[in-house]
């Protein structure tokens, strides 16, 4: 090609950039002064197709969303699972053996009739039989599976809180770039 047949192309692609920004404006409801009647019905109808498919992309989106946030709680779910595993500790479901010894009474009826006792004392007794007392006898030193625990919540629970911010981000992050190839569409 030769430098004259680089200008016509050239000055073709610059006449075309200036229409499209002459038309992008257009969209945006500036420069109109110099549209006949005709011109703004039909600018009007492409709006509003415009806006008739943005809103039918909205409402999807808005129909995914509950099932977007239950995968997302399903693969937070699997790897806190797989936090579990790695430090070696049972999954939530499972319950750890206690490392103490419980300890259960055994529920015995004392009448006054059998230990000689009449009156008040009797009263107290048959009133025991009545109330369960839950007792736990913790024999030894204190575990520390309660921090660790813990410690393996609070890990979760800024999992959980980060992987929700991603995602915020992430859905912000696609309307935006569905906003811009729609004003593409909408510019050719």
């Amino acid at each position: 090609m030769d430098s004259g047949e680089d200008m016509k192309e050239i000055d073709s692609l610059k006449d075309r950039i200036t229409k499209l920004q002459l038309r992008q404006m257009r969209m945006l409801g500036k420069d109109l002064s110099n549209l006949s009647l005709k011109e703004v019905q039909q600018l009007e109808k492409q709006l509003s197709e415009s806006l008739l498919s943005v809103k039918a992309k909205k409402d999807q989106l808005l129909m995914e969303q509950p099932e977007h946030s239950r995968r997302q709680v399903l693969h937070t779910e699997g790897l806190t699972r797989q936090i579990y595993e790695l430090r070696g500790f049972h999954t939530p479901s499972e319950r750890p053996k206690p490392m103490y010894l419980e300890y259960y009474p055994i529920a015995t009826k004392v009448s006054s009739a059998t230990n000689g006792t009449s009156g008040s004392d009797g009263d107290c007794n048959s009133e025991f039989d009545k109330t369960y007392s839950d007792v736990t006898l913790h024999l030894g030193q204190p575990c520390d599976n309660i921090r660790k625990r813990k410690a393996i919540e609070r890990t979760q629970k800024r999992l959980i809180i980060s992987l929700y911010q991603k995602s915020e981000m992430e859905l912000k992050l696609e309307e935006k770039k569905r906003l811009v190839a729609g004003m593409e569409k909408i510019s050719l």
